[in-house]
């Protein structure tokens, strides 16, 4: 649906030091919901995920993100980004099913996770609110903090992703919603600025062949390298708390 590219031809960005590699990062565990920061994405998975699909879904989301990276600034050309980002994707193995686009003006300090929750599928909405409820509580000066901050935030503009990722009867699928928006809007006036800014949304869903991938795996781990460590960061959930 997207192209297809030679996995060896892909080039990505030299490592950057963002922050401390993850060596105390937990493992992916099978049974649980887990969230993290990967790179400009917030990720999260159900507890269906088996810990095999959670590390597929994670190196190759980061993959594709470095290969656009490598080609295009996701924050000052949000659209180009994005469309390499699935290019690369389609060579590791995912099927695009749909995307679409939205956009709107926000005003003040909007519901975030409302607007974003919203412009995913129905099934997948439970898991994005958990985990952008989740990453609201996260330190500033944290190790994902400071990561997402220097992945999606530019001097012209923002671009980040929200992708919680589902099993659905033994496929994998990862629902998402893209936001960019300008952070400097030329003022129309003296002293006219104004609370408001366009924003516009891309969503869409997508599933991992796995037969396809399993022959890319560990081409895609070669190339990553100390890449998985530095550019990953868990987000803890929130305890639910049981009423007796």
């Amino acid at each position: 649906m997207f192209g297809n590219d030679p996995i060896d031809a892909i080039e990505l960005p030299p490592l950057r030091a963002i922050a401390e590699t993850g060596e105390g990062d937990p493992a992916p565990t099978a049974g649980r919901e887990e969230a993290q920061i990967n790179q400009g994405i917030l990720q999260a998975f159900d507890r269906a995920v088996a810990v095999q699909a959670r590390e597929d879904v994670t190196n190759s989301i980061l993959f594709a993100q470095l290969a656009a990276d490598y080609k295009i600034d996701r924050r000052q050309q949000p659209a180009d980004w994005a469309k390499r980002f699935f290019e690369v994707l389609a060579t590791l193995g995912w099927v695009g099913q749909s995307l679409a686009n939205d956009s709107a003006t926000l005003r003040g300090s909007p519901d975030w996770p409302s607007l974003l929750v919203n412009r995913l599928s129905v099934d997948a909405q439970p898991l994005a609110r958990t985990s952008l409820e989740a990453a609201m509580d996260l330190e500033p000066a944290g190790k994902a903090m400071r990561l997402w901050n220097a992945t999606i935030a530019g001097p012209a503009g923002s671009s980040f992703l929200v992708a919680p990722t589902l099993d659905s009867k033994g496929s994998i699928t990862v629902a998402l919603v893209m936001a960019s928006f300008p952070t400097d809007v030329e003022k129309p006036a003296f002293l006219g600025w104004e609370l408001t800014y366009p924003t516009s949304f891309l969503m869409g869903t997508m599933e991992l062949n796995e037969t396809i991938y399993a022959q890319v795996r560990q081409t895609v781990l070669t190339k990553l390298g100390e890449r998985v460590r530095t550019l990953i960061a868990p987000v803890p959930l929130r305890e639910t708390v049981i009423a007796a």
